[in-house]
């Protein structure tokens, strides 16, 4: 009867242990259940586990005695003109270096493949002085689609802590002075799609000949492949005077097969008239 009376104490203790970590378990667990329709009358359950990854924004310093601020006339998708005033009452110094971030999300915008920082020249500003700079990260970044964005100028820069910066909102309006790419869904297929180029009246504009995929799903950014153009070169199909349209067919099912069900972003190069370096753009499509 003792040995009886000890045994259900010991069941009761487990099972109180049992619920204990029921309890324990987060209110917000990443667990979730998805039910998963199939062909028939049968339903698949199955557990996910959802997992957010968030880019760390850029650490820096906010410089409080530099006033900076935007010629609004001047903001283009590639530069603008800004005037620096030194309201400190010593000398300071800077760079002609900036750094664009998106103004809803304060993170970097996406720098543009193989470039390569380099040190930047100083300056100086006397107290009260002010200096009008004129600003161009089109070889940074490439041309800013319309927005809001934070455009911060580097002061100082140290291996030991973060850039010391001054920031002010700019905001880009990128229609009448990038073209504008762009990709039916009629004009999908897993093994090549079409681009349709409007370009604008500004200037006329070249193809490079090269262009890149990416698949962007689930917020990746990878690289598939990178293909020089030769149907374009062999066509002389590279050139959009100003306003015109130019179609350009890409065809990769034959060198690197079908894509997937997916989210994927095609870029090319276009150099304007009169410059002597391309400006990256995209148009984005989905597959299935």
């Amino acid at each position: 009867m003792k040995a009886l009376f000890c045994t259900v104490l010991l069941g009761l203790g487990i099972l109180g242990l049992c619920s204990c970590a029921e309890q324990s378990e987060p209110e917000n667990s990443a667990a979730t259940t998805t039910v998963l329709t199939t062909a028939g009358t049968k339903a698949t359950t199955a557990v996910t586990t959802t997992v957010t990854t968030t880019a760390p924004l850029p650490k820096q310093r906010i410089e409080k005695d530099m006033r900076f601020r935007a010629d609004t006339d001047s903001v283009r998708p590639w530069g603008c003109t800004v005037v620096l005033e030194n309201s400190s009452d010593e000398k300071r110094e800077y760079t002609r270096k900036c750094r664009i971030l998106d103004a809803e999300t304060g993170r970097e915008c996406q720098i543009r493949e193989g470039y390569a920082d380099e040190t930047a020249k100083r300056f100086g500003i006397q107290p009260e002085e002010t200096a009008e700079l004129n600003l161009n990260w089109g070889e940074h970044y490439g041309d800013l689609e319309s927005g809001k964005y934070l455009l911060q100028l580097i002061l100082e820069e140290s291996e030991d802590e973060e850039p010391l910066v001054c920031q002010t909102e700019i905001e880009v309006t990128a229609e009448g002075y990038v073209p504008v790419l762009s990709i039916a869904p009629e004009d999908v297929k897993n093994t090549g799609v079409t681009l349709t180029i409007n370009n604008q009246t500004d200037v006329g504009r070249s193809y490079v000949y090269v262009y890149r995929l990416y698949d962007e799903t689930d917020g990746q950014h990878r690289e598939l492949l990178r293909m020089f153009d030769q149907a374009a070169q062999l066509n002389a199909n590279n050139y959009a005077a100003p306003g015109e349209i130019l179609e350009l067919t890409f065809k990769w099912g034959e060198t690197y097969g079908a894509l997937p069900d997916g989210h994927y972003r095609l870029e090319i190069e276009m150099l304007a008239d009169g410059e002597e370096i391309g400006k990256t753009y995209h148009a984005d499509f989905d597959i299935g």
